[in-house]
């Protein structure tokens, strides 16, 4: 089972660690049973060594530490409270299995050991008591084996019984069997000596075997002392010397035994065996009063000094924990995240840290705790692993503060960059919003409209675009590559919104001051065309003509009105022209504007050119009339005065009379 994490789902990973304690658990369970014989026990202890090689829980791996998780600890960044909790109690059942994976493989090896003894001891001794049987002269037996098969006989027994114990009924039976006979065998062979000379001996190396047995314990018990114990393991080692001290209890009274059957053998001959033997016992019992006092006083020292060691080690693995989550939020380069995750992992770190000062003066005070331990304890006890952890733990936390700040420093360094980042982009989505706005805003006063523009788009500040550019491009060096395609497709957006709203002004600009001329225009148009109506209304109804004239040579004559209008002609073909050369696509109603305008002038330049006309044609004919008035004035004048001398009563001569009427005859015919 691949138990590394890489990067895969925190529930699958403990998925894993779930299936693996069940499979653990499986296998124990398979081999926690009553064996039948040697070939199963053995087939089941490789069944189990192939299932922790094929697992990869090697010993040193799984089986001391499990740094396999531990390891794969340093992987979680975003561990919640709850999974974590979770993998600490998969960790702390994994550590549990540990040690019955460890029973187990010992209890499978002694089994397997004991029924290869077991085997061997029975083939031995059966053979050599069957011998024995057919012995008839006792005078001639060589007892310089005796007690080889003596040590043979108790180690059968030990493993006969030990291994009744863990296997099944059948097995168990047949070995009971096995046992009887072989007890009952010796005693038969014993027996025969009884009453003899050999019946001393035989007690005599009994005596003598149980002396070595209680020595070799003793041996034992004295290596316990002796060997070196790591100080994060006194708990145990404590339970070792109560086992211990009850073994030598029992030790004693045994030796007591000893001495006093050994005070009844009787062999007169041996009597410098017997002295070394006694010897040999009071230096045992000896060995034995001064073992019992080392081993009290161990248990009392370990007892006094094990809450002050409970108290070091207590929390270790909290430390340990927090320098992990530490590592994790250090361990990323500030180039991995984005501005709101930069925020995020800031206020992390901080929660994080602000537990720095209580670990590392923690630290420090198990330290000083430890050495002052170091004057109290038994020298077997070392202290330097645990010492070596704890300095280990202290550097670690240094080193961690120091990456944390240097951290720190590379992150606010990014989160700067992020900042300006953001606020350029602020400030040139700002001026974007503002050129929209006056882009689309609406207002029948297109002056104001062209104000406002220019004063707009003829002070555009570069500086905006170019610092966004500047700040987005100091981004780059991000290493997600989702985080630099959005910075990227930002820039490019607002990039392109700028050069489109830059790019579109001028556009907008001529438009603004086409209508704004387009609405003068018409309203000069509208005016004339209205003032035309009116002249050409009063020609119709016979107003003084002088006075019309007058009012249209005012109008259009004197005034500016053809040049401003022209003028306005003249700005609008150039701003039509300036939109073909741009080859702006929606100038067509522009051009349909400008060409109707132009229709409507011409027509009005040709009215005007008509009223003119008919204005000067009727004061051509007011100029006729008045001339012919004034002849049929002077007419009536003289016809008058030429009356007056016609009828006069003083008649004049005939010849007078006759140049009179020839007179008035001539005024007639100029008059008409």
């Amino acid at each position: 089972m691949d138990l590394s994490f890489n990067g895969s789902d925190v529930g699958d990973y403990m998925q894993k660690l779930n299936n693996l304690i069940k499979a653990v658990e499986s296998t124990i369970k398979d081999c926690n049973r009553k064996y039948k014989n040697k070939q199963e026990i053995d087939s089941l202890y490789a069944s189990l060594t192939n299932f922790l090689s094929k697992e990869n829980l090697n010993d040193s791996k799984f089986i001391d530490e499990l740094t396999f998780i531990d390891k794969d600890f340093k992987k979680f960044v975003n561990l919640n409270d709850a999974n974590r909790k979770k993998i600490l109690e998969y960790k702390e059942r994994l550590k549990n299995l540990n040690t019955e994976v460890k029973s187990m493989k010992t209890m499978l090896e002694k089994s397997s050991n004991s029924w290869h003894k077991y085997n061997e001891a029975y083939g031995i001794l059966n053979s050599w008591l069957e011998n024995q049987k057919n012995i008839t002269d006792i005078s001639n037996v060589d007892f310089s084996n005796y007690q080889k098969y003596q040590k043979l006989h108790s180690q059968f027994n030990e493993c006969a019984n030990f291994l009744i114990q863990v296997s099944d009924p059948f097995s168990s039976s047949k070995i009971k069997e096995n046992l009887l006979f072989i007890n009952k065998s010796w005693k038969s062979y014993q027996d025969k000596f009884k009453d003899t000379i050999y019946e001393q001996y035989l007690k005599f190396y009994e005596c003598e075997h149980s002396l070595n047995m209680v020595n070799d314990r003793l041996a034992k018990i004295e290596h316990l002392l002796n060997r070196n114990v790591k100080i994060s393991s006194t708990n145990k080692y404590q339970e070792e010397l109560q086992k211990s001290f009850k073994d030598l209890e029992f030790l004693e009274t045994n030796l007591k035994l000893v001495s006093k059957l050994s005070q009844r053998i009787d062999l007169k001959r041996e009597k410098e065996k017997i002295n070394i033997f006694a010897d040999t016992v009071r230096s045992s019992d000896e060995k034995i009063n001064q073992i019992k006092g080392c081993v009290s006083e161990y248990q009392k020292t370990i007892s006094q000094i094990q809450p002050d060691i409970n108290s070091i080690v207590e929390g270790l693995e909290d430390f340990e924990f927090w320098i992990i989550e530490g590592e994790n939020l250090v361990r990323h380069e500030p180039d991995q995240f984005n501005f709101d995750e930069i925020l995020l992992h800031i206020e992390k770190q901080k929660k994080h840290f602000d537990e720095f000062r209580i670990y590392n003066n923690s630290i420090k005070t198990k330290l000083n705790q430890l050495q002052s331990l170091k004057s109290k304890i038994p020298q077997n006890i070392d202290t330097n692993e645990l010492n070596n952890k704890l300095l280990k733990l202290r550097d670690l936390i240094t080193n961690l503060n120091t990456k944390r700040l240097k951290w720190e420093e590379l992150f606010k360094e990014q989160q700067s960059l992020w900042r300006n980042f953001h606020s350029k982009t602020k400030q040139l989505e700002g001026w974007i919003a503002n050129a929209q706005r006056i882009v689309i805003e609406k207002n029948d006063d297109f002056n104001f409209l062209i104000q406002k523009h220019k004063e707009f788009f003829d002070n555009i500040n570069e500086v905006i675009l170019s610092d966004f550019l500047k700040s987005g491009e100091k981004l780059f060096c991000l290493k997600n590559d989702k985080d630099k395609l959005e910075i990227k497709n930002l820039m490019e957006t607002l990039e392109g919104q700028w050069k489109m709203i830059i790019s579109h002004a001028p556009t907008r600009l001529l438009k603004l001051e086409f209508k704004n001329l387009e609405l003068l225009l018409k309203q000069e148009l509208f005016e004339a065309d209205k003032e035309l109506n009116q002249h050409f209304s009063a020609l119709a109804a016979n107003h003084n003509a002088e006075k019309i004239y007058k009012k249209f040579h005012e109008k259009f004559k004197t005034s500016n009105f053809f040049p401003l209008c022209e003028s306005y002609l003249e700005q609008m073909k150039k701003c039509v022209l300036e939109l073909a050369e741009n080859k702006i696509e929606d100038r067509s109603f522009i051009e349909d504007a400008f060409q109707h305008l132009n229709s409507q002038w011409i027509s009005l330049t040709q009215k005007i050119e008509r009223l003119s006309n008919e204005i000067q044609a009727r004061l051509n004919k007011r100029e006729v009339i008045d001339r012919n008035l004034t002849v049929l004035d002077s007419w009536l004048f003289e016809i008058e005065t030429t009356t007056k001398n016609l009828f006069d009563y003083n008649l004049p001569s005939v010849s007078e009379y006759s140049r009179t009427l020839e007179k008035m005859e001539v005024i007639f015919q100029s008059f008409y």
